[in-house]
């Protein structure tokens, strides 16, 4: 299991995300500190969280936002939508003087933390629901939330640690 950092070092090379949205790849041999290649961030709405180092493989986390502007003529409004996203860019380092971007996945969501398996990143997001909602039973509101199939019956639970069942369903057997 690896964790994700700002500065790697595979024990050749260091490998340092800048605030500016690039990655330095720096060859660390002989007492002698030189810059091999650099990677950078294209969008200038994408900031850089974390990064993984893997063999000739490595795989930048990166933040960033889109907004739309809507409006409802009727009403005469505008509102903004903004979505929060995060992605991982994957990079071919096997020549550190050219990375090749090989891959990029995107999910929803502000990136809060991740941790690598093997060749798999798992990443945690937090997703902010920006808007009311409603739902059909308590089970389709937990499956929305959970993201899988759920009971909301059980799934649901007030600061007690009772369920929606043991609170609506038996109290209403009970009268």
């Amino acid at each position: 299991m690896d964790e994700a950092d700002v500065v790697k070092t595979d024990g050749k090379y260091l490998y340092v995300m800048k605030a500016t949205g690039s990655v330095r790849l720096i060859r660390a041999e002989d007492k002698a500190l030189q810059t091999e290649g650099t990677i950078m961030l294209d969008a200038l709405n994408e900031t850089p969280q974390e990064m993984y180092v893997d063999g000739d493989t490595l795989s930048l986390i990166v933040t960033g936002s889109k907004t739309t502007l809507n409006s409802d003529a009727e009403e005469d409004t505008y509102t903004a939508d903004t979505e929060n996203y995060t992605k991982l860019y994957t990079y071919d380092i096997s020549d550190r003087s050219q990375p090749q971007l090989t891959g990029v996945v995107q999910q929803q969501g502000h990136y809060s933390t991740s941790r690598k398996n093997g060749d798999i990143v798992y990443q945690d997001n937090k997703h902010y629901l920006r808007k009311s909602m409603s739902f059909s039973s308590p089970s389709a509101a937990a499956c929305f939330v959970l993201g899988a199939s759920a009971n909301g019956w059980t799934e649901w639970k007030d600061k007690s640690g009772r369920t929606l069942d043991e609170l609506f369903r038996r109290q209403a057997e009970k009268a």
